[in-house]
């Protein structure tokens, strides 16, 4: 018996057609840039849940047909990666509820070894405290970190925030990712896990996550229909944002924000930094297992980006991956986090956008951080009076002058905000010329005189012995980058 046809029922998404543009484009652009196998985005409102864009493309589409590329996975909810240092903010979300670490804590950060397997780093420090652990990345720091948080307290956290599970979208194909049992973690396997190694996770799952660092620690289930409505648009059903459950305390989560925005201020993610925004992320460079091995290449990268804007009041979370990127582009910094930030201005640069309208009605002021290193706590104190900027200060001798300040010279940042400022009592040097990136010659210098001329240009120095500098790691007039440390040896 023939029935007479009836007409569907009409589906709103909570896609934003324009943005999903800007993804894609810019996915499609940097794919071929990269010469990648894979490139995937998801851009989430943190607040809510709603997913506003979502695209994965494979090199492979282009010499594909239409119905082929219909019946292929989600890539952003079905591709698994190991998602690398992106996952390091967990274990120090961790350390900071339990009051384990203060930011200000020194860590030794040298070459480390557990059960016979080394850790290292990209680029070995001798020492970092735990902010710029996050900042600058330190598989040794937050391995560190985690012996003193221990298995069970991450276990139950990662599976807290939907590691290992289905994210509940109802998107289909999405993957669950890789997550053991506690029972099954070896020796080696709470280090790994905690810089992102023997766990697979997809794009979705991890702006799930990073939802959870921006919105306050709700974890929301992420959603992609906001109503169905009848022919007549009469509403048949509406999806709301769904909490849950809350993973964490503000206080922590406001510190925690503070080192991920450091991560773009100043860490390994600077290119990402724009002037008139705040915002906060986490890099990840994450080596791929050679297939059927149990081992990783020492050539295939998968790089992440992690990240949300603004700071202070997130309506954003984006993720940016890229799979087997041409060598070149395997750091995170060199791909994802440019293609992070490209995604950003084009979103700001839309003729609706109302980020930046916000920002002005909320009378959020962003200035630039002026230098004070090496000034008097008098010639300090006119410089901020006449910026109008409050400040902490830390000194145990005023008489002597600036060798720190937070935020670094030249960050923006908010202007009702307070900065801090250290004060030691330091020799200066008289008509030192300051080269930037250049090792200066520390050779003849007492200790204290080298403290000041390194910090003068953000060198981290590492002392060995008291009195007059007689050597150093780095040649003098080699070429520096920020946060490069030198070792001095003194007697």
């Amino acid at each position: 018996k023939e029935k007479k046809a009836q007409n569907g029922y009409s589906i709103k998404l909570t896609i934003d057609n324009n943005i999903q543009e800007i993804l894609e484009e810019n996915l499609k652009k940097d794919l071929k840039k990269y010469s990648a196998k894979h490139a995937i985005g998801v851009i989430m409102d943190p607040a809510t849940g709603e997913i506003i864009a979502m695209s994965g493309i494979a090199a492979s589409d282009e010499s594909r047909s239409a119905s082929y590329l219909r019946s292929l996975k989600n890539l952003a909810a079905g591709f698994m990666f190991e998602p690398g240092s992106t996952l390091k903010p967990i274990t120090a979300l961790l350390a900071l509820e339990n009051k384990i670490f203060d930011p200000n804590d020194v860590i030794e950060c040298k070459n480390y070894e557990v059960e016979g397997r080394p850790i290292r780093d990209a680029h070995q420090h001798s020492h970092l405290n735990f902010r710029d652990i996050i900042a600058y990345s330190s598989n040794v720091g937050i391995s560190k970190i985690v012996e003193k948080v221990g298995p069970q307290m991450l276990y139950d956290r990662m599976i807290a925030m939907g590691f290992g599970q289905k994210t509940g979208s109802n998107l289909s194909g999405e993957a669950s990712g890789i997550f053991r049992k506690l029972r099954d973690w070896q020796g080696y396997s709470l280090h790994s896990i905690s810089f992102g190694q023997e766990v697979a996770v997809t794009a979705l799952q991890l702006a799930q996550a990073y939802s959870c660092f921006a919105n306050g620690g709700k974890v929301m289930q992420p959603y992609f229909v906001k109503e169905i409505r009848d022919e007549q648009n009469n509403l048949i059903k509406e999806f709301k944002p769904k909490k849950i459950r809350t993973i964490s305390n503000q206080k922590s989560l406001d510190t925690l924000k503070v080192f991920l925005r450091n991560v773009v201020d100043y860490g390994t993610a600077t290119s990402t930094k724009i002037d008139y925004l705040e915002i906060a992320g986490k890099t990840g460079t994450a080596e791929k297992m050679i297939e059927g091995e149990r081992e990783y290449s020492k050539d295939k990268y998968t790089p992440v980006f992690a990240g949300f804007f603004p700071v202070k009041e997130p309506r954003y979370v984006m993720i940016i991956v890229f799979d087997e990127p041409e060598y070149k582009y395997h750091f995170s910094s060199s791909s994802a986090v440019p293609t992070f930030r490209n995604i950003v201005v084009s979103m700001l640069n839309r003729p609706d956008n109302n980020i930046i309208t916000e920002i002005k009605e909320k009378n959020i002021n962003y200035i630039e951080m002026p230098d004070l290193i090496g000034k008097t706590l008098e010639e300090t104190e006119l410089i901020l009076q006449k910026e109008q900027i409050s400040f902490n200060l830390i000194s145990e001798s005023k008489d002597g002058c600036v060798i720190n300040q937070f935020p670094q010279p030249g960050i923006s940042f908010d202007a009702s905000e307070k900065v801090l400022v250290i004060l030691d009592k330091v020799e200066t040097l008289e008509n030192e010329e300051v080269v930037d990136h250049v090792m200066p010659d520390f050779g003849g210098l007492t200790v204290r005189q080298a403290l000041y001329s390194a910090v003068r240009r953000n060198i981290k120095l590492t002392v060995k012995g008291t009195g007059v500098v007689v050597s150093q790691s780095i040649p003098p007039g080699s070429k520096t980058d920020f946060g490069e440390e030198c070792i001095i040896t003194a007697n």
